[in-house]
């Protein structure tokens, strides 16, 4: 939940920053990365009771592509922010997940939902 909160409160933010710089040429852009498959990630699912190989046994239900983003996926969709094409907008907020999620995540810890469906394969 507190996830939840502080995601809108930037959200809030970089819309109001977006409309206050724009006249300075300043653009603004919110990213919501999803689940992304870091280092730190990693190491923490294992140390939650995970199997080393738990990324490779998600379900389908949390990962649609076959596997989670990885932070290179993330970075290419960041980059065309960068670019003159992206010059008119500005106050976007963009979802950089495999699909939307309304509501609470399933979890995703060593003894939840989750860590079952891990177990079940």
């Amino acid at each position: 939940m507190f996830n939840s909160i502080s995601k809108a409160g930037l959200q809030t933010m970089s819309r109001n920053l977006a409309g206050a710089l724009r006249d300075d040429r300043i653009r603004i852009y919110h990213f919501n990365p999803g689940w992304v498959l870091s280092d730190n990630e990693y190491q923490r699912k294992v140390e939650d009771g995970l199997p080393e190989d738990w990324p490779q046994q998600l379900p389908k239900y949390l990962v649609p592509s076959g596997k989670m983003l990885s932070p290179d996926d993330i970075a290419g969709a960041l980059m065309f922010w960068m670019t003159d094409e992206a010059v008119p907008f500005s106050g976007t907020t963009m979802e950089l997940e495999q699909f939307p999620w309304l509501g609470r995540n399933p979890s995703k810890s060593g003894d939840g939902e989750f860590a079952g469906e891990l177990e079940r394969k």
